[in-house]
């Protein structure tokens, strides 16, 4: 396992196989003091150059300037609507939010609101395909497929703040909602 003294407070779990990186999985981490990397090789393929490109990733995340991923996502077998929304996701630009109403509208579907949170939760290499960039239209944070601390602690590390609290929901500070409470303090 690498520990990076920079980051969110998490682990990443990458599964690699001798073609790519199979899942992602990211799990709270509270007594590291960065994030943490742990590469499981499931078929013990050794494959190094596969292992060293994910390290330069995650480093250049942990420094706030990720580059683009040049290595092998091994996606399950998706229906297209999916398909579409993961590949829009990772477009989406480190220190950014869209609404989930903004990706469906991005990708000609602009009733399907709800359908890309779907396909959110669905999303393998979150991230990898940052997911967590995804929020409300009102500014709230949304949902999450994995621990809901996990996306605020993401959303932090990438310079959003996201700690208005009104109603006991969390806003981030951009939003309408947000600005109201602040107005009511």
């Amino acid at each position: 396992m690498l520990v990076f003294s920079e980051g969110p407070l998490l682990t990443v779990e990458l599964t690699i196989n001798n073609r790519g990186v199979e899942c992602c999985t990211l799990l709270p981490e509270s007594s590291q003091k960065g994030l943490s990397l742990n590469v499981i090789d499931k078929n013990k393929s050794n494959n190094y150059k596969l292992k060293d490109q994910i390290v330069l990733w995650i480093e250049s995340y942990t420094k706030k300037a990720p580059t683009c991923i040049d290595f092998p996502l091994i996606f399950p077998s998706f229906p297209l609507f999916t398909q579409t929304v993961l590949q829009h996701l990772s477009q989406i630009p480190f220190g950014s939010t869209k609404s989930y109403g903004d990706v469906a509208t991005k990708i000609n579907a602009p009733s399907a609101f709800r359908a890309v949170g779907t396909a959110c939760g669905r999303n393998p290499f979150p991230l990898l395909i940052p997911c967590h960039r995804v929020i409300a239209a009102n500014g709230q944070l949304g949902g999450f497929a994995m621990d809901f601390h996990i996306k605020k602690a993401l959303l932090r590390f990438e310079n959003l703040e996201i700690l208005t609290i009104c109603s006991d929901k969390l806003y981030t500070q951009t939003s309408s909602r947000a600005r109201a409470c602040h107005q009511l303090i």
